[in-house]
């Protein structure tokens, strides 16, 4: 795409900046009054903060453009959902003919703590919502490497997504992923990289590839897709479309609700901004390998509430007393099923397993929402009693049951159902 054929900005960004502009043309006015001392601190304090904002604002109209001209070829787009962080040091290191290391900036986004959050903010989007069992389980074989089971998983949740959002698959000629109200929706970009998805690949070849074909990662002639690069374009090309369908259901309700102020949409962008700060400070506790008898101690009391071994604790108390609904409760489940029936699976799962003791032997914080926790666990099956050790994975979700940092106020740790699959072995 050349630069004369710009990536139109959304109306609503188009009209944002418009009024940016038009206030810009009182600005030189309002520094003369300040210069004369009218209008006090709080005048001089506005002309200095919106020479800043309006920077910022040709940026916005500027960034898309450039992204696109550059990445978009390569299988990123730039979308609501992008860091403009990581967008600014991709293309810088693009300027530099550092092409590699622009992908490497862009595909962190899609790793680690950030790929956590990333989840959260697809399942708030109508259709990917219904498929976060496959979500998360995408999320775990990208964070294990596991990139030849990740990246086709994530194409068919595309795929299943266009079929309830699109009427069709994603990939399906004339399904209509134009949406003017938002970046991905541009006909340069999202329709055009479907398009480009889904070149006929005729030649099976072992060769590395780095662009999400998807003819050729599903129909098994692309053998060289396993990458963590083709995996983290297949999480971006899932946040396009979100992105679209959001821009869509925006549309559509716009005769019901109040259009966002610029000051509004400023800060969402900050609370956003704030968030993925708060992630990249985060800084995991020291390991700790005190040995803690669980039951002798008195751990869910004395440990502080939000923690993940205090949680884990009152799970254990509670495998103990037999309290199903409990440990229900204190599990994990991302397709929300009720806790009675999440009740009635555990004692059906944990049947024939008696917990005698448990010892807290290892706390890792693995990210702002995992802490693996290693615990000897002493218990009685149909061979007496036995001992073995595992290790349990703590997750920090908020009210609304999704990922949350470490120490949100409104967050809690809930248990990683791993174990039920430990009890099934240890059953028979």
């Amino acid at each position: 795409m050349s630069r004369d054929r710009k990536l139109p900005l959304p109306p609503e960004f188009q009209e944002q900046i418009n009024q940016v502009q038009a206030i810009g043309c009182l600005v030189p006015f309002l520094a003369l009054l300040s210069r004369f001392g009218i209008g006090g601190d709080r005048l001089k304090n506005f002309v200095a903060d919106f020479k800043v904002l309006k920077g910022q604002v040709a940026e916005l109209a500027e960034l898309p453009v450039a992204f696109h001209d550059s990445f978009a070829e390569l299988g990123w787009l730039i979308s609501e959902s992008t860091s403009l962080d990581s967008a600014r040091a991709a293309l810088s290191a693009q300027e530099y003919g550092r092409i590699d290391d622009a992908e490497d900036l862009l595909a962190a986004d899609y790793e680690g703590d950030k790929l956590h959050f990333v989840v959260k903010r697809l399942c708030q989007t109508h259709g990917f919502k219904l498929r976060k069992a496959q979500l998360q389980e995408a999320l775990t074989l990208t964070l294990e490497a596991r990139f030849l089971a990740a990246a086709p998983l994530l194409l068919i949740v595309a795929d299943g997504v266009g079929e309830d959002v699109f009427k069709k698959s994603i990939f399906s000629e004339g399904v209509n992923l134009e949406e003017l109200h938002s970046l991905a929706g541009h006909p340069d970009a999202l329709p055009k990289l479907v398009k480009q998805m889904c070149r006929t690949r005729r030649k099976t070849t072992e060769e590395y590839v780095s662009f999400p074909y998807r003819n050729g990662i599903l129909h098994g002639r692309d053998l060289g897709y396993g990458n963590r690069l083709i995996t983290a374009k297949c999480w971006s090309f899932l946040s396009n479309i979100a992105d679209v369908i959001r821009a869509r259901e925006a549309k559509r309700a716009l005769h019901t609700a109040p259009q966002p102020s610029f000051s509004e949409i400023l800060d969402r962008h900050a609370n956003t901004k704030d968030q993925t700060e708060r992630i990249n400070a985060w800084v995991p506790r020291p390991i700790s390998k005190d040995r803690t008898d669980v039951f002798a101690d008195q751990v869910t009391n004395d440990a502080a509430s939000d923690e993940p071994e205090s949680a884990l604790a009152e799970f254990l108390w509670a495998w103990k007393g037999n309290n199903f609904g409990r440990m229900g409760a204190l599990t994990i489940y991302f397709d929300n099923r009720p806790v009675n029936r999440r009740a009635g699976e555990i004692r059906k799962t944990m049947n024939g397993l008696t917990l005698i003791d448990a010892a807290i032997i290892c706390i890792e914080d693995k990210t702002p929402a995992i802490t693996e926790i290693t615990v000897d666990l002493t218990f009685v099956n149909h061979l007496g009693e036995q001992s073995d050790r595992f290790k349990f994975s703590m997750n920090c979700v908020g009210d609304d049951g999704e990922f949350a940092i470490h120490g949100d106020t409104s967050a809690h740790w809930l248990v990683s159902p791993s174990y039920q699959g430990w009890a099934t072995k240890h059953r028979t």
